[in-house]
Protein backbone atom coordinates (compact mmCIF):
# COMPACT_ATOMS: atom_id res chain seq x y z
CA UNK A 1 0.00 0.00 0.00
CA UNK A 2 1.54 3.00 -1.33
CA UNK A 3 1.32 6.22 1.44
CA UNK A 4 1.36 10.02 0.02
CA UNK A 5 2.62 12.57 1.83
CA UNK A 6 1.82 15.96 -0.20
CA UNK A 7 1.59 19.46 1.34
CA UNK A 8 -1.52 19.99 0.29
CA UNK A 9 -2.75 17.00 3.13
CA UNK A 10 -0.78 18.46 5.74
CA UNK A 11 -2.52 21.83 4.83
CA UNK A 12 -5.94 19.96 5.24
CA UNK A 13 -4.74 18.88 8.75
CA UNK A 14 -4.76 15.22 6.81
CA UNK A 15 -1.52 13.13 8.38
CA UNK A 16 -0.23 9.84 6.67
CA UNK A 17 -2.50 7.73 8.96
CA UNK A 18 -5.38 9.58 7.87
CA UNK A 19 -4.92 8.45 4.63
CA UNK A 20 -3.87 5.06 5.31
CA UNK A 21 -7.09 4.76 7.33
CA UNK A 22 -8.61 6.07 4.62
CA UNK A 23 -7.82 4.04 2.30
CA UNK A 24 -8.17 1.09 4.21
CA UNK A 25 -11.63 1.85 4.44
CA UNK A 26 -11.91 2.07 0.90
CA UNK A 27 -10.23 -0.95 0.09
CA UNK A 28 -12.82 -2.74 2.29
CA UNK A 29 -15.77 -0.73 0.28
CA UNK A 30 -14.92 -1.85 -2.62
CA UNK A 31 -14.07 -5.66 -1.67
CA UNK A 32 -17.70 -5.55 -0.11
CA UNK A 33 -18.65 -4.55 -3.73
CA UNK A 34 -16.78 -6.90 -5.70
CA UNK A 35 -18.13 -9.70 -3.24
CA UNK A 36 -21.44 -8.79 -3.65
CA UNK A 37 -21.56 -8.27 -7.40
CA UNK A 38 -19.07 -11.52 -8.11
CA UNK A 39 -20.40 -14.61 -10.03
CA UNK A 40 -18.17 -17.01 -9.09
CA UNK A 41 -19.16 -20.72 -8.20
CA UNK A 42 -18.05 -19.99 -4.79
CA UNK A 43 -20.32 -16.86 -4.10
CA UNK A 44 -23.09 -18.55 -5.54
CA UNK A 45 -23.05 -21.51 -3.68
CA UNK A 46 -22.97 -19.47 -0.61
CA UNK A 47 -25.82 -17.63 -1.76
CA UNK A 48 -27.51 -21.16 -2.63
CA UNK A 49 -27.07 -21.88 0.99
CA UNK A 50 -29.05 -18.94 1.99
CA UNK A 51 -31.63 -19.10 0.22
CA UNK A 52 -33.49 -22.88 -0.14
CA UNK A 53 -36.17 -21.20 -2.83
CA UNK A 54 -33.65 -19.77 -4.98
CA UNK A 55 -31.82 -23.59 -5.38
CA UNK A 56 -35.18 -24.63 -5.73
CA UNK A 57 -35.59 -22.69 -8.50
CA UNK A 58 -32.54 -23.09 -9.86
CA UNK A 59 -32.90 -27.30 -9.69
CA UNK A 60 -36.63 -26.33 -11.17
CA UNK A 61 -34.82 -24.40 -13.89
CA UNK A 62 -31.92 -26.96 -15.19
CA UNK A 63 -34.43 -29.96 -14.91
CA UNK A 64 -37.11 -28.15 -17.32
CA UNK A 65 -34.06 -26.95 -19.87
CA UNK A 66 -32.42 -30.14 -19.81
CA UNK A 67 -35.40 -32.30 -20.30
CA UNK A 68 -36.45 -29.62 -23.14
CA UNK A 69 -33.13 -29.69 -24.94
CA UNK A 70 -33.19 -33.55 -24.73
CA UNK A 71 -36.39 -33.64 -26.60
CA UNK A 72 -35.83 -30.62 -29.08
CA UNK A 73 -32.38 -32.85 -29.56
CA UNK A 74 -34.39 -35.72 -30.82
CA UNK A 75 -37.06 -33.77 -32.47
CA UNK A 76 -34.33 -32.20 -35.01
CA UNK A 77 -32.25 -35.19 -35.36
CA UNK A 78 -35.60 -36.54 -36.56
CA UNK A 79 -36.18 -33.40 -38.52
CA UNK A 80 -32.70 -33.34 -40.67
CA UNK A 81 -32.90 -37.03 -41.06
CA UNK A 82 -35.87 -36.56 -43.40
CA UNK A 83 -37.24 -40.22 -42.58
CA UNK A 84 -40.32 -41.63 -44.93
CA UNK A 85 -42.87 -40.73 -42.40
CA UNK A 86 -41.65 -36.75 -42.44
CA UNK A 87 -42.01 -37.10 -46.47
CA UNK A 88 -45.37 -38.12 -46.23
CA UNK A 89 -46.32 -35.40 -44.17
CA UNK A 90 -44.83 -32.63 -46.11
CA UNK A 91 -46.10 -34.33 -49.16
CA UNK A 92 -49.86 -34.46 -47.82
CA UNK A 93 -49.56 -31.65 -46.39
CA UNK A 94 -48.11 -29.74 -49.17
CA UNK A 95 -44.99 -28.79 -47.77
CA UNK A 96 -41.90 -28.62 -49.28
CA UNK A 97 -39.83 -31.18 -48.29
CA UNK A 98 -36.58 -28.90 -47.22
CA UNK A 99 -38.88 -27.41 -44.79
CA UNK A 100 -37.94 -29.97 -41.89
CA UNK A 101 -34.11 -29.69 -42.89
CA UNK A 102 -34.18 -25.93 -42.04
CA UNK A 103 -36.46 -26.76 -38.80
CA UNK A 104 -33.92 -29.37 -37.27
CA UNK A 105 -30.87 -27.06 -38.14
CA UNK A 106 -33.06 -24.11 -36.00
CA UNK A 107 -34.28 -26.59 -33.24
CA UNK A 108 -29.98 -27.49 -33.02
CA UNK A 109 -28.70 -24.62 -33.18
CA UNK A 110 -31.67 -23.34 -30.40
CA UNK A 111 -30.53 -25.94 -28.30
CA UNK A 112 -26.65 -25.08 -28.18
CA UNK A 113 -28.50 -21.39 -27.40
CA UNK A 114 -30.12 -22.21 -24.57
CA UNK A 115 -27.14 -24.80 -22.77
CA UNK A 116 -24.27 -22.35 -23.52
CA UNK A 117 -23.21 -20.06 -20.40
CA UNK A 118 -23.38 -16.46 -21.75
CA UNK A 119 -24.91 -14.68 -24.67
CA UNK A 120 -28.40 -13.38 -22.76
CA UNK A 121 -29.93 -11.64 -26.38
CA UNK A 122 -29.53 -15.45 -27.99
CA UNK A 123 -30.94 -17.26 -25.19
CA UNK A 124 -34.03 -14.98 -25.49
CA UNK A 125 -34.73 -15.56 -29.23
CA UNK A 126 -33.67 -18.84 -28.81
CA UNK A 127 -36.94 -19.00 -26.53
CA UNK A 128 -38.92 -17.12 -28.71
CA UNK A 129 -37.92 -19.25 -31.54
CA UNK A 130 -38.62 -22.74 -29.37
CA UNK A 131 -42.11 -20.96 -28.70
CA UNK A 132 -43.25 -19.98 -32.04
CA UNK A 133 -42.43 -23.54 -33.37
CA UNK A 134 -43.95 -25.28 -30.94
CA UNK A 135 -47.03 -22.73 -31.02
CA UNK A 136 -47.42 -23.41 -34.69
CA UNK A 137 -46.74 -27.45 -34.71
CA UNK A 138 -49.89 -27.56 -31.85
CA UNK A 139 -52.31 -25.10 -33.71
CA UNK A 140 -50.82 -27.24 -36.69
CA UNK A 141 -51.65 -30.58 -35.63
CA UNK A 142 -55.02 -29.35 -34.19
CA UNK A 143 -56.18 -27.17 -37.26
CA UNK A 144 -55.73 -30.34 -39.89
CA UNK A 145 -57.39 -33.18 -37.44
CA UNK A 146 -54.92 -36.06 -37.17
CA UNK A 147 -52.89 -37.56 -39.46
CA UNK A 148 -53.69 -40.00 -40.71
CA UNK A 149 -56.05 -40.67 -38.56
CA UNK A 150 -58.38 -37.91 -38.01
CA UNK A 151 -59.36 -38.14 -34.75
CA UNK A 152 -55.05 -38.01 -33.74
CA UNK A 153 -54.05 -35.42 -32.26
CA UNK A 154 -49.93 -34.72 -31.32
CA UNK A 155 -50.31 -33.95 -28.09
CA UNK A 156 -46.04 -33.22 -27.88
CA UNK A 157 -46.09 -29.61 -28.46
CA UNK A 158 -48.55 -29.10 -26.36
CA UNK A 159 -46.77 -30.42 -23.46
CA UNK A 160 -43.77 -28.81 -24.52
CA UNK A 161 -45.27 -25.33 -24.40
CA UNK A 162 -45.62 -24.89 -20.69
CA UNK A 163 -41.83 -27.28 -20.45
CA UNK A 164 -40.36 -24.12 -22.49
CA UNK A 165 -42.20 -21.16 -20.49
CA UNK A 166 -41.16 -22.91 -17.23
CA UNK A 167 -37.61 -22.86 -17.88
CA UNK A 168 -37.53 -19.29 -19.27
CA UNK A 169 -39.39 -18.05 -16.46
CA UNK A 170 -37.07 -19.88 -13.92
CA UNK A 171 -34.01 -18.32 -15.58
CA UNK A 172 -30.91 -17.49 -13.27
CA UNK A 173 -30.19 -13.59 -13.35
CA UNK A 174 -27.40 -14.55 -14.82
CA UNK A 175 -28.82 -16.23 -18.05
CA UNK A 176 -31.39 -13.02 -18.90
CA UNK A 177 -31.04 -9.86 -20.40
CA UNK A 178 -32.43 -7.98 -16.84
CA UNK A 179 -35.12 -7.30 -14.84
CA UNK A 180 -38.72 -8.43 -16.66
CA UNK A 181 -40.77 -6.60 -14.35
CA UNK A 182 -39.13 -3.99 -12.02
CA UNK A 183 -41.99 -3.15 -9.98
CA UNK A 184 -41.54 -6.64 -8.47
CA UNK A 185 -37.59 -6.91 -7.57
CA UNK A 186 -36.91 -7.57 -4.34
CA UNK A 187 -35.26 -4.59 -2.48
Amino acid sequence: MRILDKPEMHEKGMSKMNVKENQEMHEQEMSKIALSTRTSKRASALNLKKDPLRKLKLIGYWGATVFFAFIMLVLAYGDLSSGPVHVQIAVHEGYPVYLFTILGVWKLLGVIALLVPGFPRLKEWAYAGFFFDLTGAAVWFIARGGYPDPGNVNWLPIILIPILLASWALRPSSRTLGVLFPRWQRA
